[in-house]
């Protein structure tokens, strides 16, 4: 029987706490090598204590690491600095440092992690809508990970190279690669990782125009994240290829249920590049009302700070919530509820959504 989340939380505090006392005895021994990597294992599982504390160990373990001359722990130390730049939302800084790493961690012979250094770097210039860059790096990625026989992360790569193909439209080429990353998933059962790429492929299938398809495998998407316990963002993405598979067709009520559930999983979650299109979704919903032009302003507002683009797979949606609730304002009205929207934090955006989709105050 699976863990319960609380449990497994607890798991991972525990395991965090057993690799800070480790980090602790290797420098009581003087034993630099061993804290260096504590000091990396310890960074990486604090991804969830945000950007600051990830930096600071990953700069520690870059200066043991220098210290002992150990070439392939510094460029894992790079990785890790990466990793705070991504959480920062500075993609230009986290690819440069990302292609830094695989560099290095290539000139040390460590070649099983470069791959994993170039598909973040992939993942930064998506970001930047840089789809050439991405391309290059991650068809290199795959490459290397198919050879030595990777398949967790070969299939993660697919999954990203999927979402590259789906925003150039590309449809047909998106929906095999999905299908590639599925398999090779549930060949390994990995079901988390497995629900991440059919919740793309929920995207692919509406973009496509099988809503009712979409539908069935977005169900099984939240179902998937509820029975494993999976992580409050997987769980959103699920819950948002819900909401979008029900309003692809016709579902109002069930597409605003869950967007609403959606939008509450985001409470917990800070930097959440997903948030700004939720937020827009919801005000094309009921774009009639007085929040919609005020959750467009808190929307724009997060993709300034986030360095969130609208995706041009989101793109059709986004002009069209935009253009419904310009439609049911003034121009001026319009612009004074939109400049009030983008005054809001996160959490009065999602109270202001959750209100506009079910007419409640949220607890």
């Amino acid at each position: 029987m699976r863990a319960s989340r609380p449990a497994r939380a607890g798991v991972r505090r525990w395991l965090r706490a057993r690799t800070a006392r480790l980090r602790g005895g290797a420098r009581t021994l003087g034993d630099v090598r061993l804290e260096t990597q504590a000091t990396l294992d310890l960074a990486i599982d604090s991804i969830l204590y945000g950007p600051d504390t990830i930096e600071t160990l990953g700069k520690r373990a870059q200066d043991l690491a220098r210290s002992t001359g150990d070439a392939p722990r510094e460029a894992y130390a790079l990785f890790v600095l990466g990793r705070a730049a991504m959480l920062r939302a500075d993609y230009g800084e986290a690819q440069r440092i990302f292609l830094d790493s695989a560099r290095r961690w290539e000139a040390s012979g460590c070649v099983l992690r470069a791959p994993l250094a170039l598909v973040y770097a992939g993942g930064c210039a998506i970001e930047q809508l840089d789809f050439g860059a991405a391309h290059h790096l991650l068809d290199a990625a795959l490459m290397q990970h198919r050879r030595m026989g990777n398949v967790h992360d070969a299939a993660t790569t697919l999954r990203s190279l999927s979402e590259l193909a789906l925003n150039e439209g590309r449809l047909n080429e998106a929906r095999g690669l999905c299908d590639e990353s599925l398999r090779m998933f549930r060949a390994i059962h990995d079901p988390n990782c497995g629900a991440r790429s059919a919740a793309v492929q929920c995207a692919v299938l509406c973009a496509s125009g099988e809503a009712n398809v979409a539908l069935t495998l977005a169900e099984s998407v939240v179902a998937t994240c509820r029975r494993t316990g999976a992580s409050q963002p997987m769980l959103s993405g699920g819950l948002r290829a819900l909401a979008r598979a029900h309003a692809a067709m016709g579902n109002v009520v069930a597409g605003q249920k869950a967007l609403a559930e959606a939008l509450g999983v985001q409470r917990s979650m800070d930097l959440n590049r997903a948030l700004p299109g939720m937020l827009e979704s919801a005000a094309g919903m009921r774009p009639d009302t007085e929040a919609a032009p005020i959750l467009l302003g808190s929307a724009a507002a997060l993709r300034e700070r986030l360095r969130a683009p609208v995706l041009p797979v989101d793109a059709e949606e986004h002009e069209r919530c935009l253009a419904a609730v310009r439609t049911a304002r003034s121009d001026p009205e319009f612009e004074r509820l939109f400049v009030a929207g983008r005054a809001l934090d996160q959490n009065a955006a999602i109270d202001a959504a959750l209100v506009l989709l079910d007419g409640r105050v949220p607890a």
